[in-house]
């Protein structure tokens, strides 16, 4: 069969020594990019405040091991036991974002899964599982852009209030929905979708897009002196910026996708030269997270395959 062959060749020697030279290029394409930030000037960090900065960075690193810690329950809303090493899996398929084009993160992904024990059927089936709960989450954040004034910060919770009661959260049928009639096109109308995991991995991106944002906003404080005030348009504009780039699939890891949008939106309210220093700087932090994630995964993977790593995930 196709999925057995393509399984075998996931598994192969020939196909993981191709990996380390991909990873050496991925790397040299990362570091290309944080020196053409300092280079063009995009980073000028002389007034910034560096604890904030430094906090910032600690959220977005935490933001995206969190999104990592979920793909296990993706898996398990397949039926599926995931298998140990999917979090480091994870950090080194992130590297493959900055690559032309938005799928090769989760085929790079999918493969290093496979290569851990998880079926290839089911490895990437917890891709489309996991983009719908991803794209979900987002929702209920979207309105605090409006935020910006008592009355819009108001509205902005009204709404919020209403789109978690409405059961996109805690019953989600539309999202089932959605899942059955993309896995029947990925993997086939028998892949069964558990609703409990599938919920306990929604709710759980949402905090993680809540910490995500928050730390765009401390960002914000570091650099643009963001007053606390500011704090939900700054998680709305981050929860657009980052939707807009995840649909927008063919701009390497939503490269001038999401900064365009966090100008747009943080703009009229903070300038947009402080709104593009901002999405700048929290473009520079994803990356440093991605780099030092990247290196730390390749690591920990090496350890799971010699059996030193113990513990799910």
């Amino acid at each position: 069969m196709l999925v057995t062959r393509i399984e075998r060749l996931l598994r192969s020697r020939r196909l993981r020594a191709l990996g380390a030279v991909f990873s050496v290029v991925v790397f040299a394409l990362i570091v290309f990019e944080l020196v053409r930030l300092w280079r063009d000037g995009a980073l000028d960090l002389t007034e910034a405040s560096w604890p904030a900065v430094a906090a910032a960075l600690v959220l977005h690193g935490l933001a995206i091991t969190g999104l990592g810690a979920v793909w296990p329950w993706t898996v398990r809303a397949l039926g599926e036991a995931p298998p140990r090493g999917l979090l480091p899996a994870f950090y080194v398929g992130q590297l493959a974002k900055y690559l032309p084009g938005g799928a090769w993160q989760y085929v790079g992904r999918a493969g290093l899964a496979v290569r851990l024990g998880l079926p290839l059927r089911t490895a990437g089936a917890s891709m489309v599982v996991e983009t719908v709960c991803v794209l979900v989450a987002l929702v209920p954040l979207v309105p605090l852009v409006l935020a910006a004034d008592p009355a819009g910060a108001l509205v902005a919770a009204g709404l919020c209030l209403a789109l978690l009661a409405a059961g996109s959260l805690t019953r989600p049928a539309l999202a089932r929905r959605a899942l059955r009639a993309a896995l029947a096109r990925a993997a086939g109308d028998d892949l069964a979708v558990a609703p409990a995991a599938v919920r306990g991995a929604t709710w759980r991106y949402l905090v993680v897009w809540a910490l995500a944002g928050s730390g765009f906003w401390l960002m914000g404080v570091g650099v643009a002196g963001a007053s606390v005030d500011q704090l939900p348009l700054y998680v709305g504009t981050f929860a657009i910026a980052w939707g807009a780039g995840f649909v927008v699939f063919f701009a390497p890891g939503g490269v001038g996708v999401r900064e365009a949008v966090m100008v747009g939106l943080l703009g009229p309210e903070i300038g947009a030269a402080d709104a593009l220093l901002v999405a700048t700087a929290s473009r520079a932090a994803f990356t440093v997270v991605d780099l030092v994630g990247g290196s730390t995964g390749l690591w920990l993977l090496r350890m799971v395959r010699r059996g030193d790593l113990v513990g799910p995930g």
